[in-house]
């Protein structure tokens, strides 16, 4: 090879370097953008599939309590369908041995409804009364008929006073307090 091979060689062999160093750095940054979307893309599926299976696990979790609180309701239905006059004492006796307290954590209290007609509002607070002196029918506004709770457990806040109230307005007031 002459002198003047070599004086050709070299601007080209200059801008090859040139060349295969950006295309390199190219590829570099190609390569790396493609692994960081990877990357992404897998965290993203993940953060999805552990949320679809928390989201699995609470409703699964909801769906035994309710199911737990069925069962109580249940068991409530057939103790007053053996004997609708079941008196105070027997209803204590039997939430606590429910121990709804502990075991289904969100049920505050149980208690017994009964429709009582205009016409027999008068005798229902009198056979109240011979069980438990201070019984009396408390209501914001005169129905017909009246849906008032007649037994009441545990008999403590949040529930102690609720014996003898008359609940089927709450439904009303409480839509009239959303429509406010």
């Amino acid at each position: 090879m002459a002198a003047s091979d070599t004086k050709i060689l070299l601007p080209h062999w200059r801008r090859w370097r040139w060349f295969s160093t950006a295309t390199v750095a190219l590829l570099a940054v190609v390569m790396t953008a493609g692994v960081w979307r990877q990357t992404r893309d897998s965290a993203i599926d993940n953060a999805r599939s552990l949320f679809s299976l928390r989201v699995d696990e609470l409703a699964a979790a909801l769906a035994a309590r309710d199911a737990d609180f069925e069962q109580v309701l249940r068991a409530a239905r057939g103790l007053l369908a053996a004997d609708r006059a079941v008196d105070v004492r027997e209803w204590r006796t039997y939430v606590q041995a429910l121990n709804i307290g502990s075991h289904n954590v969100g049920l505050g209290c149980l208690a017994v409804l009964d429709v009582v007609p205009a016409a027999d509002r008068d005798r229902f607070a009198a056979a109240q009364k011979r069980g438990r002196p201070d019984f009396e029918i408390r209501a914001r506004e005169a129905r017909d008929p009246m849906v008032i709770a007649r037994l009441v457990e545990p008999a403590r806040p949040p529930c102690g006073g609720v014996a003898g109230q008359e609940v089927s307005g709450e439904t009303a007031r409480a839509e009239e307090r959303g429509r406010a």
